[in-house]
């Protein structure tokens, strides 16, 4: 069933030269919900209809082909009286569809490079486009109409959050594919902004063991970071990977994908060039991606897992920003590569031998 959200107000309690003087991108937010008439007026703002008639939106559109679609990553308690999970703005009823039970927020953190605070707002607006709604039109040139209207949306969600005494920050610091899948959305919905919105702390100092205190203090030890501190992917190896998807498709496990980087153009396996070929499908675990790996032809790394240990989880995955950086970091502690690769825009992947205690290999990751 839909839930029918308050009618918006078109009378509000601020000045518009108000509202713009006053805002501010802001990153702290404590963990109160917001209500349902303060949500239900920040959407109307974002792409909401503003006349009886149904004609005008809140926002202008190039030759009104309205490519925005808006989802909304609602956690526990973010919202009064509406469980956690991602729902759609329908925007003809004014109200919301549940798409997917759970709080997902963590995840969807996780997929914008770890930025905390989308996990802590109470409530995550995503806005994506459908460009082919806009390009059947102007052809090339609606790419750049639809970027000119999701930044329309976004400084409307901005105003109107402060006018209700909230705050929000616009985010476009993320994995496109990673939060496609956390939301569970079609190929044809591109995410463009992360808004988180929410109650701030307006800049005091959070406490918490979370990774920036962590990072500190390995600073004021002397201790060199290394990118250890969060696991993003799980590697798994398995015989027949087809199989295995609809094993864990029976569990509520999925939907995985295939890989959609780009193709790697050099293989190393143990320093020595490689030729071999991988069956990869990935998919979102919560806040880590799953990965399945199937060898199917030539040496590697993980056909020797697959033949002396048989299925299992091969490697913990992590991310970074530049890879050849973190290699030579480990390098310096006498950490050898066992297989890796490079891609065209220059990321990659290398895993590490370091299975020699405890039998984990890790591996990090540039995307």
């Amino acid at each position: 069933m839909p839930i029918h959200l308050p009618s918006p107000s078109q009378k509000g309690t601020i000045s518009l030269e108000e509202a713009i003087a006053r805002r501010r991108s802001i990153r702290d937010f404590i963990p109160e919900p917001i209500s349902q008439s303060q949500l239900s007026q920040i959407l109307w703002a974002a792409q909401g209809i503003s006349d009886t008639r149904g004609r005008y939106r809140t926002v202008p559109s190039a030759g009104a082909t309205y490519p925005l679609e808006i989802f909304i990553a609602c956690g526990r308690n973010g919202v009064d009286e509406i469980d956690a999970g991602i729902y759609h703005y329908n925007i003809d009823s004014h109200s919301l569809a549940l798409h997917y039970e759970g709080d997902v927020r963590l995840a969807l953190a996780r997929a914008a490079r770890d930025q905390e605070f989308i996990y802590e707002a109470p409530v995550d607006i995503v806005i994506c486009a459908i460009f082919e709604r806009t390009g059947l039109r102007y052809g090339s040139r609606g790419e750049r109409y639809v970027h000119i209207e999701v930044g329309h949306a976004g400084q409307n969600i901005y105003l109107q959050a402060i006018a209700l005494g909230l705050t929000t920050v616009a985010i476009g610091a993320f994995h496109d594919e990673q939060v496609r899948q956390v939301l569970r959305l079609d190929k044809q919905y591109k995410p463009l902004y992360i808004m988180p919105v929410g109650r701030s702390t307006w800049g005091k100092i959070k406490e918490g063991n979370n990774l920036k205190k962590k990072e500190d203090n390995m600073e004021k030890s002397g201790t060199e970071k290394l990118p250890f501190l969060k696991v993003d992917q799980v590697g798994v190896v398995v015989k027949d990977i087809g199989k295995t998807i609809e094993h864990l498709a029976s569990l509520g496990i999925g939907p995985f994908e295939p890989a959609h980087s780009t193709p790697i153009i050099e293989r190393e396996v143990r320093g020595k060039p490689g030729d071999y070929e991988l069956k990869i499908r990935f998919a979102q675990l919560g806040q880590v991606e799953l990965e399945l790996i199937q060898p199917v032809k030539g040496e590697c790394i993980h056909r020797e897992f697959l033949e002396s240990k048989g299925e299992g989880i091969h490697h913990l995955g992590f991310f970074v920003d530049d890879i050849g950086k973190e290699i030579a970091k480990l390098t310096k502690q006498g950490i050898k590569i066992l297989q890796s690769g490079r891609r065209a825009n220059c990321g990659g992947f290398a895993y590490l031998e370091t299975d020699a205690v405890g039998g984990i290999v890790l591996e990090l990751i540039q995307r």
